[in-house]
């Protein structure tokens, strides 16, 4: 099984970079809400103001990417890939667990 749609916002990378995954069904179902110039099937054709989506993930572009973010991108996907995401669930988990104690105590007394 796998998913429709995998979106993610950064892995810990700098703010306005993430991966989204449409599945080829979930493409044919969901259209973009946003027009870029490179989302369209004739981007040059700057008077056609009617045009078909791209039939490929660049439907989704809305502009031009932050190029130099997509290198911080690439180092916290390794950092997390070193440290492993199990590793990061289990500590996310022990933080929540000390944050919902800390709430509990401070409501009950």
């Amino acid at each position: 099984m796998s998913p429709a749609v995998l979106r993610t916002n950064g892995f810990f990378s700098p703010e306005g970079c993430g991966i989204i995954y449409l599945s080829e069904r979930a493409r044919t179902r969901i259209e973009p809400t946003l027009v870029g110039w490179i989302s369209v099937e004739t981007p040059w054709d700057f008077d056609d103001y009617e045009q078909n989506w791209k039939a490929n993930a660049l439907a989704w572009e809305t502009g031009t990417g932050g190029s130099s973010l997509f290198y911080g991108m690439e180092q916290s996907l390794k950092i997390l890939n070193e440290i492993g995401a199990e590793k990061i669930q289990i500590y996310l988990e022990e933080l929540t667990d000390k944050l919902c104690e800390l709430l509990l105590s401070k409501i009950i007394s």
